[in-house]
């Protein structure tokens, strides 16, 4: 796994521990960056892999990019509940859009570098939709953290050495900015967590939303 440099306070991990009380949590996600995130931010936890999008009709679902995503995120969420009868069930899903079009994970690296060569020299966002499930309170939050992300002027060789380190094969977008992705970023706005994939303040905030 890519370790990335990214620390958090003291006071933002006892309030989160504060705010989970013990119970148990349970991240309803596959994804390495969030489980090692929330392992940074000290919550104790397991994982329920779900199908997500898989199982999920969308041919009802608005073209709206970040409500689609929030709907999927409302569905692993639900899928994680199965066996827990207490705590709090956590699920993301993050999504890079480009011109109101989801740049997805590539299908394949011809995939990757269709979408790296529409993200060279341009700017995106990058959209992390978290649900949380107090199976205690009978209550949902939830909340979505936008970052903007511009990336540097790239070229054909550029991408395609980048692609064939196989890092952008699991990414949305095809880029991890955690890892060697990084190099292909000019700037960014809003939490770098966010683009990672889980932003730890929202998360906070949501935790705090639930015991109001």
């Amino acid at each position: 796994m890519t370790q990335f440099t990214i620390d958090y306070s003291d006071d933002l991990k006892k309030r989160i521990a504060a705010l989970i009380d013990g119970r148990p949590v349970r991240l309803a996600s596959k994804s390495p960056r969030r489980s090692e995130i929330l392992t940074k931010l000290g919550v104790s936890f397991d994982r329920y892999v779900t199908d997500g999008e898989e199982t999920l009709d969308m041919s009802s679902v608005p073209d709206d990019p970040v409500a689609r995503s929030v709907i999927a995120t409302k569905h692993k969420a639900s899928e994680g509940t199965f066996g827990m009868e207490s705590g709090i069930v956590v699920a993301a899903d993050t999504i890079v859009v480009l011109d109101g079009e989801t740049l997805s994970k590539p299908r394949d690296r011809s995939d990757a570098v269709s979408h790296l060569t529409r993200l060279s020299g341009r700017d995106h966002h990058v959209y992390t939709s978290i649900v949380l499930l107090d199976l205690d309170r009978n209550r949902e939050e939830i909340g979505t953290s936008d970052s903007c992300v511009t990336f540097r002027n790239l070229t054909d060789d550029q991408i395609s050495e980048y692609v064939a380190t196989g890092e952008p094969d699991d990414k949305a977008g095809a880029y991890g900015i955690q890892g060697m992705g990084k190099f292909l970023v000019e700037k960014h706005t809003g939490y770098l967590d966010n683009i990672i994939g889980f932003p730890a303040i929202l998360f906070a905030e949501l935790l705090e939303r639930l015991r109001e």
